[in-house]
């Protein structure tokens, strides 16, 4: 009983955390996914390269078992729950790039600071944004309390909870990265045709807003 309401409240969590970034991917085409996700994947085994080195080098012990047995048992061991969390803050930097292009707008005077203007320079990202700044705050509380002395906090239930569920904001900030390689390629089903008439609508605004100053 106790395992099937610790799956259960694993599965809430993990949906409650990726919800919003598979909402968003849902948006896109398969060729985008597609596309998308060989960009991710070579990304991730560049980044995560040191790790798979070292396991790569390591030998397998003589009479320790299957050799795939061993591998995976060595990668279990090499990715430790705290390089966990380093990965997952560095997974979610790229979201930044989203606060860059709507102050990059903003400067450049192409936006106002108002929901209307930043929903349309965000694309539809905003969700998945939101998200990631609560991963990424967790994921230091969590990152914090695994390398502290911190005896009272170590008995909390959020760090117990974080210790013991670290991989979702693993998986979670994966996802959320993943998004942001989509939102790169344009808006939801993005096309040359929408894409002009896009830079025309924008050009007719920026003209009417010009004659309005004047």
């Amino acid at each position: 009983m106790a395992f099937i309401i610790n799956l259960a409240l694993s599965l809430a969590v993990l949906a409650l955390l990726c919800g919003a970034a598979i909402q968003f991917i849902r948006g896109y085409k398969k060729e985008d996914w597609k596309a998308a996700g060989w960009k991710a994947f070579f990304l991730w085994v560049v980044s995560t390269s040191p790790v798979l080195a070292s396991i790569a080098l390591s030998s397998p012990k003589t009479g320790g078992g299957e050799v795939w047995k061993q591998f995976f048992d060595e990668v279990l061991r090499r990715l430790t729950l705290t390089e966990m969390f380093v990965y997952s803050a560095a997974f979610l930097a790229p979201m930044l790039y989203v606060v860059f292009e709507v102050y990059d707008a903003y400067e450049k005077k192409e936006v106002k600071l108002t929901i209307k203007d930043i929903s349309g320079v965000m694309r539809g990202i905003e969700k998945v944004f939101l998200t990631s700044i609560i991963i990424l705050i967790l994921t230091l509380i969590a990152y914090a309390g695994a390398n502290t002395n911190n005896a009272v906090f170590s008995t909390t239930y959020i760090s117990i909870f974080l210790q013991q569920k670290g991989y979702m904001l693993y998986i979670a900030s994966l996802l959320i990265w993943y998004s942001v390689i989509l939102w790169e390629k344009g808006p939801v089903n993005f096309s040359l045709e929408t894409a002009q008439k896009s830079e025309e609508e924008d050009f007719k605004e920026k003209m009417a807003r010009r004659r309005g100053e004047q």
